[in-house]
């Protein structure tokens, strides 16, 4: 990680990536106001995203390479990263509560985990 050898000198550019999940930053970041208290003291925001022309920025949400960069998002990046020798820091934890369910249709007869078995299922891919 960089680090400042002049106090004096101020990190003109934070480079910021998030996951799609309701936290507090995420929504400071929406509304503006984490941009506006990083300007005044003199620094900008660039938001990184996963359509990026440079192809070494949408990866850095995972592999945490790029300088000054704050990522919010799930731990097993973070974790990965710092054991393949990325030189990255964690500065906080949340916890966003999360419901998992199978849904079914009123009349089906599943009512339990059980009732599963000899089923099929759609479980969505993400690539």
């Amino acid at each position: 990680m960089p680090t400042i050898d002049n106090p004096q000198e101020i990190v003109k550019e934070i480079r910021i990536t998030r996951c799609p999940v309701p936290t507090a930053a995420s929504l400071a970041l929406d509304l503006g106001l984490l941009q506006q208290e990083l300007e005044k003291s003199g620094c900008t925001t660039a938001e990184l995203t996963r359509n990026a022309t440079n192809h070494a920025l949408p990866h850095a949400h995972f592999n945490h390479t790029l300088p000054f960069l704050v990522r919010e998002g799930g731990n097993i990046p973070a974790l990965w990263a710092r054991s393949t020798g990325s030189d990255t820091r964690l500065i906080g934890l949340s916890w966003v509560d999360e419901y998992q369910a199978i849904l079914t249709l009123p009349d089906s007869d599943i009512q339990e985990p059980g009732d599963l078995r000899g089923k099929r299922i759609g479980i969505p891919r993400h690539r």
